[in-house]
């Protein structure tokens, strides 16, 4: 059991460091709030895509086995406390730069797209799956809240 944990830790880490090495990529190569939202789309266009089906399911699988695990949610805080830390810097640094409402709490905002991405795997065991593009209409729309 403990391998298991160890590997499932070790792959869950493995999607924090693509996520925040893109996220990161997307904040300091762009040069306006347009350049940011247009890259943060086509990143979330992928990360919510049919494709990426397996990643959300393997996550909420991992942090459903935690629920029950003491060792296993330690394990996976460290990873997530990382994620969100980093997307919370990365939005302050949007904020310093004017691109971001600062209205909004970096923090919050890091968890609040964070559960969108894992909101997703409702779709995922749905009969009716919600069309992709509307989705995604959607996700663009609720970030032109966050950004100017």
């Amino acid at each position: 059991e403990a391998r298991v944990q160890a590997a499932g830790t070790a792959t869950f880490a493995g999607h924090v460091d693509e996520s925040i090495e893109a996220l990161t990529r997307v904040v300091y190569d762009s040069q306006s709030v347009d350049e940011v939202l247009g890259q943060l789309s086509q990143t979330l266009t992928v990360i919510h895509s049919a494709a990426n089906s397996p990643n959300r399911y393997f996550r909420a699988r991992l942090i459903g086995l935690a629920e029950s695990n003491e060792r296993l949610t330690e394990r996976l805080a460290k990873e997530q406390n990382r994620l969100s830390a980093t997307i919370t810097t990365l939005f302050a640094e949007c904020q310093r730069k004017g691109w971001m409402n600062g209205d909004f709490d970096p923090s919050v905002a890091s968890i609040f797209i964070q559960a969108y991405t894992l909101g997703k795997v409702i779709d995922d065991v749905s009969d009716e799956k919600i069309d992709p593009d509307s989705w995604n209409r959607f996700i663009g729309k609720a970030l032109r809240l966050l950004f100017f």
